[in-house]
C-alpha cells in the first residue's frame, strides 16, 4: 500500500475507489452466480412439481376410465372409452417422453421404472377392448364381464397405478431435494454477501483513513503555494492590466489605418473595373478586326483562284495562237510551192503552143491565188505574232498580279495572326484584370473583416482589462480562502 500512495492525488483517489469497486463487483458477481443457480434449482423444482401434478392428472384420467368400466358393468351400457394405449393421455406423454434428452440423461434405474409402465398400460387398454366386446354381448354376459374385470382388467390397472405413483413420488422427492438445495444456496449467498460487505466496509474505512492522511499533507503544501502564487499573480495582473490598456490604444490606431486602407482599396477597385471594361471593348474590337481580315483572306483566295484560271486560259490561247502560226506557215509554204508549180506549168504551156494556151490561163490564175494565199498567210503570221506578244505580256502581268496577290495574302494572313494574338492577349489581359478585380474585392472584404476584427479586439482588450481587475480581486479572495482552508485542514 505504501507504494500506491506515491502516485498523484487523482491516481490515489482512483485506485482507492477502484479497490472498493472491485470488492463490490466480486460481491455482486458471487451474489449473481448463486442467485442464478438458486433460480435454476427453483425452476427445476417447479418443473418436478408440475410433473407430479401431471402424474396425478394421469391417475385421475385412468381412474375415470375405470369408473366408466364399472358403470358399464353395473348398468350394462356400452364401454366407449379410449381403447388405444398410444392415444390416451398417458400413452401420448410416455411415447413422447422416452424420445427426449431428459429420458436419455436419466439413470438406468429410473429408465427401468419408466419402461416398466409400458406393458401393464398396454395390457390395460387391451383388456379394456376385450371388456368392451363382452359388455356388447348384452346382459347375459354380465357375469363373464364381472369376472373378466376383476381377474384381468383390475390387476393391470393396479400395476399401472403403482408405477405412476412411483414416478410421481420420484418427481416429488426430486422437487423437495432441489427446493432444499435452493434454500441452502440462498442462505449461503446471504452469508457471503454479509461477509464481503463487512470486509468491504473495513477496507473502505482503512482506505479512507489512509487517503485522508495522504491528501491532507499535499493540500497544506498546495495552500501555501497558492498563497505565494496569488501574490505573484496579483502583481502580474497589474502589469497585464497596463499592457492591455496600451494594446487597446494601439488597436484603435490600427483600426483607423485599416479604414484608410479600405477606402484606398475601394478606389483602386473602381479604377480596375473601368480598365476591365476598356479591355473588354478592345478585345471586342480586335475580334471584329480579325473577322474582317479573315473575310478579306477568303476574298483574296477566291480572286487568286480566278486569276489562276485566267492565266491558265491565256496559256491555252497562246498555244492555240501558236498552232494558228504553224498552220499559216504551212499555208505559205503551200502557196510558194503552188506558185512554183504554176510557173512551171506556164513554161510548159508556152512550149505547148496553141495547145497550152488554156493551161497557161489556168496556171496564171493559180499563181494569183497562190500569191493571195501567201499574202494572207503573211498577214495571219503578223497578227499571230502580235497576239503572241500581247498574250505573253498578259501572262507576265497575270504572273506579277498573282505574285503580288500571294504576297498580299501572306501579309493579310500575318495581319490575321497579329489580330489573333492581339485578341488572345486582350482576353488574357481582361482575365488578369478580372482576377485583379476579384483580388481587390477580396482584399477590400478582408480589410473590412480586419477592421471588424480589430474593433472586436479593441472591445475584447477593454474587456480583458476589466477582467484582469476582477481577476485581481478573485486572486485576493483565493488567497484568503487558502488561509481559511489551511486553518481548517
Amino acid at each position: 500500500m505504501a507504494s500506491v500512495w506515491k502516485f498523484s492525488l487523482r491516481n490515489k483517489i482512483f485506485i482507492s475507489f477502484s479497490i472498493l469497486f472491485l470488492f463490490l463487483l466480486v460481491l455482486l458477481s458471487i451474489n449473481f452466480i448463486y442467485t442464478n443457480k438458486n433460480i435454476e434449482m427453483r425452476k427445476v423444482a417447479l418443473e418436478g412439481t408440475a410433473m407430479s401434478s401431471f402424474m396425478a392428472d394421469l391417475e385421475k384420467a385412468h381412474l375415470y376410465w375405470v369408473i366408466e368400466a364399472k358403470n358399464s358393468l353395473i348398468d350394462g351400457r356400452s364401454f366407449e372409452e379410449q381403447l388405444d394405449h398410444r392415444v390416451c393421455l398417458l400413452g401420448e406423454w410416455y411415447y413422447h417422453f422416452i424420445t427426449t434428452d431428459e429420458f436419455k440423461n436419466k439413470s438406468e434405474e429410473d429408465k427401468a421404472l419408466y419402461l416398466a409402465i409400458e406393458e401393464p398400460h398396454r395390457m390395460l387398454h387391451h383388456y379394456g377392448a376385450e371388456f368392451a366386446e363382452i359388455i356388447a354381448k348384452g346382459p347375459s354376459a354380465r357375469n363373464e364381464a364381472n369376472v373378466f374385470f376383476y381377474e384381468k382388467l383390475n390387476p393391470e390397472l393396479e400395476k399401472t397405478y403403482q408405477l405412476i405413483n412411483q414416478i410421481n413420488q420420484k418427481y416429488t422427492e426430486e422437487a423437495k431435494t432441489l427446493q432444499a438445495e435452493a434454500e441452502a444456496h440462498h442462505e449461503f449467498s446471504q452469508m457471503m454477501a454479509v461477509a464481503i460487505t463487512a470486509v468491504a466496509l473495513i477496507l473502505g474505512v482503512l482506505v479512507a483513513f489512509t487517503l485522508s492522511n495522504s491528501i491532507a499533507r499535499p493540500v497544506r503544501e498546495t495552500i501555501q503555494t497558492i498563497a505565494v502564487t496569488s501574490a505573484q499573480v496579483a502583481a502580474s495582473m497589474e502589469q497585464n492590466e497596463r499592457t492591455a490598456l496600451g494594446q487597446a490604444t494601439s488597436v484603435a490606431e490600427i483600426t483607423s489605418t485599416m479604414e484608410e486602407l479600405k477606402a484606398s482599396s475601394e478606389q483602386t477597385f473602381q479604377q480596375v473595373i473601368k480598365i476591365a471594361k476598356n479591355a473588354r471593348q478592345s478585345s471586342e474590337a480586335a475580334e471584329e478586326g480579325l473577322l474582317s481580315v479573315e473575310a478579306m483572306i477568303e476574298d483574296m483566295e477566291s480572286l487568286r483562284s480566278k486569276v489562276d484560271s485566267i492565266a491558265h486560259q491565256i496559256l491555252n490561247l497562246s498555244e492555240q495562237i501558236s498552232q494558228i502560226g504553224n498552220i499559216s506557215s504551212t499555208v505559205k509554204e503551200l502557196a510558194d510551192q503552188t506558185n512554183m508549180l504554176a510557173l512551171n506549168a506556164a513554161v510548159e504551156a508556152v512550149r505547148a503552143g496553141e495547145h497550152g494556151k488554156g493551161f497557161s490561163v489556168v496556171s496564171a490564175e493559180i499563181r494569183k491565188l497562190a500569191d493571195q494565199s501567201k499574202k494572207a498567210s503573211q498577214q495571219i503570221t503578223t497578227i499571230v505574232v502580235e497576239l503572241q506578244k500581247a498574250t505573253n505580256q498578259t501572262v507576265m502581268v497575270t504572273e506579277e498580279g498573282t505574285k503580288q496577290m500571294v504576297a498580299t495574302e501572306f501579309l493579310t494572313s500575318q495581319n490575321g495572326e497579329s489580330f489573333r494574338s492581339l485578341q488572345k492577349s486582350m482576353e488574357e489581359i481582361s482575365q488578369y484584370i478580372e482576377q485583379v478585380s476579384l483580388n481587390l474585392e477580396q482584399q477590400s472584404n478582408a480589410v473590412s473583416g480586419v477592421s471588424s476584427a480589430m474593433e472586436d479586439i479593441s472591445q475584447g482588450t477593454k474587456e480583458t482589462a476589466s477582467s484582469i481587475s476582477e481577476t485581481k480581486e478573485g486572486m485576493e479572495n483565493l488567497r484568503k480562502a487558502g488561509i481559511t482552508l489551511k486553518d481548517t485542514v
